[in-house]
């Protein structure tokens, strides 16, 4: 099995796609997962022949949506379900999923290693209880009297253990790890998402030796389909759509290369210099939209790190958060005023990781990635114009040339920070 990764941006059709493909394929079992419920329900009324469930919990009758999901893989329903629950795995699951000859189709990249909170002297006290013991970086759980219930302290890390998949790295990491076999039980997978190459599943992919080919989809009888990539025109003029704030003062905390990543915001919390530090930053942007701007908060989206919001926050503008990873959701599609206050670099331990396992990732290209996903929650995944202030000079610069390069039909090209570009500039002949 080769996995089809639908490489194309936001508004491409990779969904009108696979809804497409499951409605005319009717001799075939599809498991459809995507990020949000509310997106099941949009393949429930856009396939309604092919009779999709979802997984429904029942608390009364002692019924989880794990179990509900078993009951109607044994039935071989068509499935809609989230990422969250398709990360809990069974056994079960994977020998139901190989008897069904399911088809997976997998809505936006899932996340394929997650950092658990399990420190190591947490760790010390399951091992010397005898709860846990660890095997080739393996962390399995063997304590059998230890209830499976909410208020259990180490539930989760309990249930993370029984998936086997439970894994200590370089004697701190404690993580959790989609198993290779989950993808390999599938007759076929489809994998929608944009710029594949700059993200985890494909270093995971890479490690296992899961074998992908990339296509695109093309408008067939004003609908889309899946289509081999070179036949896809990825070409699209947006440098007249998306305007990035060209203001020196505003722009200058972000001049540094390392300005406004996690470590930035960690010193910059208690810096003395005024210019670049974190409550200058919240001065810019209650000048920003108050003064430069001028817009209400429902025209506003604007983000930080999680641990950062708090500090920025400001009068008319705190009700407009949105997550800086936020992605495959469209309720903010008529925000047109953004800040992105984020420099986004992949966590060192993880580049690590998959470096020693043989997979290599371009930072630059993965930071990339995660700013055009949450550029496309606004209004310009309407194609409408969008104004955003970037105060990181290495963000701003990749998507200046990421724009460049998608109105040559370039846009999956790697590109490399090397200096900022000062001014953004709309050539003439994109002016027309």
């Amino acid at each position: 099995m080769t996995v089809q990764v639908c490489d194309a941006l936001c508004g491409a059709g990779k969904t009108s796609a696979a809804i497409k493909m499951m409605n005319e394929r009717t001799d075939e079992r599809f498991i459809f997962v995507t990020q949000y419920v509310t997106e099941t329900n949009r393949i429930k009324n856009s396939c309604l022949a092919r009779d999709f469930q979802c997984p429904q919990g029942d608390e009364e009758m002692g019924q989880t949506k794990l179990s509900d999901v078993h009951r109607l893989m044994r039935a071989g329903c068509n499935i809609a379900t989230t990422h969250s629950l398709f990360s809990t795995y069974t056994e079960e699951m994977k020998e139901l999923i190989t008897q069904q000859q399911y088809i997976l189709v997998l809505d936006e990249a899932i996340d394929v290693l997650t950092m658990t909170d399990i420190q190591r002297n947490d760790m010390d006290i399951l091992i010397k209880s005898q709860s846990v013991r660890e095997e080739d970086g393996f962390i399995e759980w063997i304590n059998t009297d230890y209830q499976d219930s909410e208020g259990g302290r180490f539930r989760e890390e309990m249930m993370k253990a029984k998936s086997k998949n439970l894994l200590k790295y370089d004697d701190s990491y404690y993580f959790w790890s989609i198993p290779p076999e989950l993808f390999r039980c599938f007759k076929e997978a489809y994998v929608l998402t944009y710029m594949f190459e700059a993200q985890e599943i494909r270093c995971f992919f890479d490690m296992y030796e899961i074998p992908y080919t990339l296509i695109g989809t093309h408008r067939v009888d004003g609908g889309f389909e899946f289509c081999p990539i070179e036949q896809m025109d990825r070409r699209r003029e947006l440098r007249d759509k998306i305007h990035i704030l060209d203001h020196e003062k505003l722009n200058a905390i972000g001049d540094k290369r390392t300005a406004l990543s996690v470590t930035w915001y960690k010193s910059a919390e208690d810096s003395d210099d005024e210019e670049a530090n974190v409550d200058r930053l919240r001065k810019n942007l209650g000048n920003l939209f108050k003064n430069i701007w001028g817009v209400p908060a429902s025209s506003v989206m604007w983000t930080t790190y999680k641990e950062n919001k708090e500090s920025l926050k400001g009068k008319g503008y705190e009700s407009s958060f949105v997550s800086y990873n936020k992605r495959a959701c469209n309720e903010y599609a008529s925000r047109t005023h953004l800040a992105y206050c984020v420099n986004n670099f992949p966590r060192p331990w993880e580049m690590k990781y998959f470096r020693e396992h043989g997979a290599e990732i371009n930072g630059d290209m993965y930071a990339l990635s995660i700013l055009v996903q949450w550029i496309f929650r606004s209004a310009i995944r309407n194609n409408e114009e969008i104004w955003v202030y970037i105060p990181s000079a290495r963000m701003r610069s990749l998507l200046m040339t990421w724009l460049d390069n998608l109105a040559e039909g370039k846009d999956l090209e790697s590109i490399t920070y090397v200096s900022p570009r000062k001014k953004y500039y709309v050539p003439k002949k994109a002016r027309k």
